[in-house]
């Protein structure tokens, strides 16, 4: 194929050169002379359809098995295409703050305890102020008190020794609420006769009411003891107490002895 090829690449170029030829004799106005001793001869012989390899000669078998090779191409690689990355737009950078922190050393602390310690001594003046208008309201309602209380005779004050006649006045109405007591003491029969001793502390209204009872002195025995109280307590209430020793009566109290 590639000779054919050849021989018809060559034969339309003859062509090509005899037109031109021609039209070169047709267009100049003077005849020339044309030398065609240097033309080139080509013998125009029919080529077999099938040429065999062995009447060539060897070059030219060698040149037909090059050209008659297939072209290979060069293999490519499997490179993949670069992503092209936008370009990342550069950030100005900006100086670095300056954090003003404050000087704690420069703190004056004294300040801070001086205003607790003036918080405090306030506190403590109002309290004393409110202590001294809650006393001088407690002597005001005393004053009145005593005001308001109408005076009858002597009283006793609570805490005075008792002597002289008032002795024995106060003895005589002890002596009454001793018996009165008494009536109500009833003892089994096995306490009977025991060597028990009992003292029991009483405080009376004005009224002769009891306020308190308790065992000053015990026995002992916590079921004697028991007998002596239960015995105030039924025997209550009782007469009136003389208005001059209400007082001791009611805040210093009156003993009665147990059995006697």
């Amino acid at each position: 194929m590639n000779l054919k090829k050849g021989l018809v690449i060559s034969f339309s170029a003859h062509v090509i050169i005899v037109l031109i030829m021609t039209l070169r004799a047709f267009i100049q106005p003077s005849p020339q002379i044309i030398d065609v001793s240097q033309a080139v001869r080509v013998d125009m012989v029919e080529l077999p359809d099938q040429v065999n390899d062995k009447q060539l000669p060897e070059k030219i078998q060698d040149i037909l098995k090059e050209k008659s090779k297939p072209v290979l191409e060069p293999e490519r690689e499997n490179i993949e295409p670069e992503e092209k990355s936008e370009p990342v737009p550069k950030i100005k950078e900006l100086p670095p703050k300056k954090i003003i922190t404050p000087d704690l050393s420069a703190v004056d602390l004294s300040k801070s305890k001086t205003k607790q310690k003036n918080a405090l001594d306030k506190l403590k003046k109002m309290s004393a102020i409110e202590k001294i208008k809650q006393d001088l309201k407690n002597d005001a309602d005393q004053k009145e008190n005593k005001k308001s209380a109408p005076i009858k005779g002597r009283v006793l004050s609570a805490g005075s020794k008792i002597a002289g006649l008032d002795k024995l006045q106060s003895d005589e109405y002890l002596s009454k609420l001793d018996v009165q007591i008494k009536s109500h003491w009833n003892l089994p029969q096995w306490m009977i006769g025991k060597p028990f001793k009992t003292t029991v502390w009483v405080k009376l209204n004005a009224n002769g009411s009891v306020i308190s009872k308790k065992i000053s002195s015990s026995s002992g025995n916590p079921t004697y003891d028991e007998y002596c109280l239960a015995a105030v307590e039924k025997a209550s209430p009782f007469p009136a107490v003389p208005e001059k020793f209400s007082e001791v009566y009611k805040t210093d109290g009156v003993s009665f002895a147990f059995p006697e």
